[in-house]
């Protein structure tokens, strides 16, 4: 056997408690309040289950309203695009008449 397993040994072997040992724990046991938890109202499921409707409700909202500025974002963009397009057109259209009138 090595120092290790000799080390071991020692430190795992039976040793007796003091005399008076059992009677002090059960005194204490005695002498100590076991808190005991009490069963929540049965109101406080239902609480707790409304708050988690309302909270998912509110983060449903929350993606909706953001969704919903996105696409009028998107929808703004198009259209500065197509009146840029329409500008450039009609500018050219303004000058054909321009360049015929002189003609």
């Amino acid at each position: 056997m090595n120092d290790f397993e000799k080390e071991l040994s020692n430190a795992l072997r039976r040793v007796e408690p003091p005399e008076g040992f059992a009677e002090r724990v059960a005194a204490r046991a005695a002498r100590d309040k076991v808190t005991v938890m009490k069963p929540r109202p049965h109101w406080t499921r239902w609480a707790a289950a409304a708050c988690l409707v309302i909270i998912g409700a509110a983060g449903g909202e929350r993606y909706y309203q953001k969704r919903q500025a996105e696409r009028a974002e998107n929808a703004r963009d198009q259209l500065l695009i197509a009146l840029r397009l329409t500008g450039a057109q009609l500018d050219a259209v303004r000058q054909q008449v321009n360049e015929r009138a002189q003609e």
